[in-house]
């Protein structure tokens, strides 16, 4: 199981350095802001990439659910993040975690659902890779949980 929990967590902590990279301007895998945003984003106009702020907070909170199911299975330990220790407060977070991976992952793919449009590259990108993804990382973290 330990192998699940750390594959979760490198998979999200890059994605987390990623949202960083794009908090503090940078485009890649794009060559413009509005390439950029109708790749991660799915929206032709200019300007439509989320603040830096709100990114900045979008890469802790992917951060954090990459830690979790470290806490979860004791190998971070208790005591990395003080109040955390509490066994129900992490458990409440991976049942949290399963409903948000699971659900993000499956939206994708129900009729009218709107992340299964957006501009191009995003729609196929979000359909081939991004909801695949983070659909099997909520199964990961299922498996944790019932393992």
């Amino acid at each position: 199981m330990i192998w699940i929990a750390v594959s979760i967590a490198l998979i999200l902590w890059t994605v987390a350095l990623l949202h960083l990279f794009w908090a503090l301007g940078g485009l890649w895998p794009a060559q413009s802001a509005q390439e950029l945003a109708r790749m991660v984003v799915g929206v032709e106009r200019e300007g439509a990439m989320p603040g830096r702020a709100l990114t900045l907070v979008v890469a802790v909170l992917i951060a954090l659910a990459g830690l979790w199911p470290l806490l979860y299975l004791g190998v971070a330990g208790p005591d990395l993040i003080s109040g955390l220790g509490e066994s129900r407060l992490i458990g409440f977070g991976m049942w949290l975690l399963v409903l948000v991976f699971g659900l993000r992952g499956a939206v994708t793919y129900l009729p009218g659902a709107w992340l299964g449009g957006g501009a191009e590259p995003f729609r196929t990108l979000n359909r081939r890779y991004y909801s695949p993804l983070i659909g099997l990382i909520g199964v990961g973290y299922l498996i944790l949980l019932l393992g």
